[in-house]
């Protein structure tokens, strides 16, 4: 079995989600995109750089935690000790801040 022996892009499969994103030398990055540099390989220059993500702030993200709150309890309540609704709800928050004004229920429904 290769289970706790590999690392890279994909995790290391060790049942443990908090350290998948561990860089080559071991150490936890805090972001997706520091976690992806991290393995670069070579000369880079012609990847280009990784903008930051938009930041989403007032009243879009006061709806979007609104919208989003739906994850931290009702039918997902069953989930919460299984897994980790915060992640989710952040990225909920995410995707729900970067969605179209024409699309904002379609995306939300995606989000959830």
């Amino acid at each position: 079995s290769l289970q706790g022996t590999l690392c890279g892009l994909c995790g290391n499969y060790n049942d443990n989600g908090n350290d998948d994103f561990s860089g080559p030398d071991g150490q936890q990055l805090r972001t997706a995109n520091d976690f992806v540099s991290s393995w670069a390989i070579g000369n880079t220059s012609s990847c280009g750089t990784l903008e930051p993500a938009p930041i989403c702030l007032g009243p879009s993200r006061e709806e979007a935690e609104l919208r989003c709150e739906a994850l931290n309890g009702g039918i997902f309540a069953a989930c919460h000790d299984i897994v980790d609704q915060f992640d989710f709800f952040d990225e909920c928050v995410f995707d729900y801040c970067n969605c179209n004004e024409e699309d904002k229920d379609d995306c939300f429904c995606n989000s959830l």
